[in-house]
């Protein structure tokens, strides 16, 4: 009984303590949509509301040990804009630029990567971009 209780009290913190990263899509500076890293989520943008798109993103508790950076990339996988982040929470402002393929608006994928700080740490592992989301225009 006391290993239960034990067990409730302290699963809690634990739990908070792993908090995964997060994001949040911000339109007109009002959240839009929301998700974790990792999952991928499609999300349809009017061509008109493309100038006033934000990411805010949200680290973890070990935000630190990370070097953290976002990569935007049409669906050929060309970097389009790379950003740095050094602080737990970050905004990306997505410019309507960043669609533009001429005279048409084209999807992009805003994914983040994360290098360890440690020099050495960072030259053995290997480094994927993760995505975040998918953001197609429409008229």
């Amino acid at each position: 009984m006391k290993k239960i209780i034990f067990l409730l009290i302290v699963f809690p913190f634990f739990s908070y303590s792993q908090k995964a990263n997060n994001w949040q899509l911000l339109l007109n500076n009002k959240i839009v949509l929301s998700g974790k890293v990792g999952q991928l989520i499609n999300y349809n943008v009017a061509t008109k509301d493309l100038g006033t798109l934000k990411l805010k993103y949200t680290a973890n508790n070990d935000w630190q040990q990370y070097n953290k950076t976002f990569i935007l990339l049409d669906t050929l996988r060309q970097i389009i804009y790379k950003k740095n982040i050094s602080t737990k929470k970050a905004i990306l402002e997505i410019s309507k630029e960043y669609f533009t393929e001429g005279d048409t608006y084209k999807p992009i994928i805003v994914y983040i990567v994360s290098k360890p700080s440690n020099a050495a740490l960072a030259a053995q592992v290997r480094v994927r971009p993760v995505p975040l989301i998918k953001l197609i225009p429409q008229d």
